[in-house]
Formats: structure tokens, sequence, C-alpha cells
């Protein structure tokens, strides 16, 4: 099986150690969602949101032709950095944790 990646991201290490799969290099996620449409490779991967997002925007006259599924390789949490060189970072951060937990608890829209 070929899968399509993108070179010099950061996979995670048990996928990226996989002699299971032959892995597709690609510069971009247009570059490998053309490949799977072209039967270069049999499966291209990525962020559900983002792919989302390239076909949409990027790509729509493919959406029909191409399937997300829904089991996803691995799950991860997705961090914020703040510059320490502003004066409010730690105010920054204290607030944008509090609006995070907030969110969790059902406060969103606040």
């Amino acid at each position: 099986m070929k899968i399509g990646i993108i070179e010099n991201y950061a996979y995670d290490e048990v996928f990226s150690n996989s002699t299971l799969i032959e892995k597709i290099d690609a510069n971009s996620l247009t570059e490998n969602l053309t490949k799977l449409i072209e039967k270069e490779v049999d499966l291209s991967l990525d962020d559900e949101r983002v792919l989302r997002y390239t076909l949409n925007q990027l790509m729509p006259d493919n959406k029909a032709t191409l399937e997300i599924l829904n089991n996803p390789l691995t799950t991860r949490g997705i961090n914020i950095g703040v510059s320490r060189k502003n004066q409010d970072h730690a105010r920054t951060v204290t607030g944008f944790n509090k609006a995070i937990a907030e969110m969790k608890k059902g406060g969103g829209d606040k």
C-alpha cells in the first residue's frame, strides 16, 4: 500500500518507522490529493480539518471523488505558543487557559 505523506512533517514515531506501507513524499497536501486522484498513491495522510478545508477551498470539483475515513490514524492535541518577549505573556497564557477551561465546561459561546 502506498500512502502520500508530506515531506519533513512530524508524523507519529510508530508510523514513521513502519515498514508495512510505502510512504511517498510530497511537498503539500494538494500534491498528495492529486496523486490520490491520479492513483499514484492509495491513501493520503493529513489532519481531517485540513483535508476538508483543502478539498472545499482548493479542490471543490474533486470532493465527490475522495472519501475522508472516520477512524483517525492517531489523535493529537493542538498547542499554542506565546512570545516571552511580550510583557503580558503570563497574563495571555492565563487568560487563554481560562477560556479553554470554560469552553470545555460548555461555556464556549460566552
